[in-house]
């Protein structure tokens, strides 16, 4: 991938899995490349409902293995995956998912279940702010980003920035710009 040969990167993927079916990064791999790069290897601007058809596929395949139904990584993928679908099952599916991983993340040490914590206000605040709702978005990421325990979590993290840019946003929808500058 990083030599930007992605046919090649697609293939050598598809081959770690069915040498290795347990190989879960290999799976996200391949998932991601379906909806980032098109047949030529082009970088895509907008995901075809095709293409996130088949990242949905590849990730539920993976699952599908007894060794990988509870990986963290493969299930919020395909949460993320699922929510930006056309198709009103994915999504429901995706809703069922975050309750299940919401109950999850508090039996797992804080190096996981924090991280797992944020993931999923940023994903359920994203289904508040497409319905329009940026006050119960930014309600609810404003809560856990301030909470000890994600405050407590490695500065440069990602995530964390994605979830305070993501915050700004949604206070300047509402026409709150002291607020989102302090994001």
């Amino acid at each position: 991938i990083s030599r930007k040969q992605f046919a090649q990167a697609q293939k050598y993927f598809q081959n770690a899995v069915q040498a290795n079916p347990k190989n879960y990064l290999a799976w996200l791999q391949l998932a991601r490349l379906a909806t980032e790069r098109s047949a030529d290897g082009n970088r895509v601007e907008k995901v075809s409902p095709e293409q996130r058809q088949a990242a949905i596929e590849i990730l539920k395949q993976a699952l599908s293995h007894e060794e990988l139904k509870n990986e963290l990584l493969l299930r919020v993928e395909l949460v993320r995956q699922q929510l930006q679908s056309p198709d009103a099952t994915q999504v429901d599916e995706a809703n069922q998912e975050i309750v299940a991983l919401k109950s999850q993340f508090q039996t797992l040490p804080p190096e996981l279940g924090v991280p797992l914590q944020l993931e999923l206000a940023v994903l359920e605040s994203t289904i508040d702010a497409a319905a329009g709702n940026f006050a119960k978005a930014s309600q609810r990421l404003e809560s856990v980003l301030t909470s000890s325990e994600v405050k407590a979590m490695q500065v440069g993290s990602g995530l964390l920035s994605s979830a305070w840019l993501a915050l700004g946003s949604y206070y300047e929808q509402q026409g709150l710009g002291d607020k989102a500058s302090d994001c």
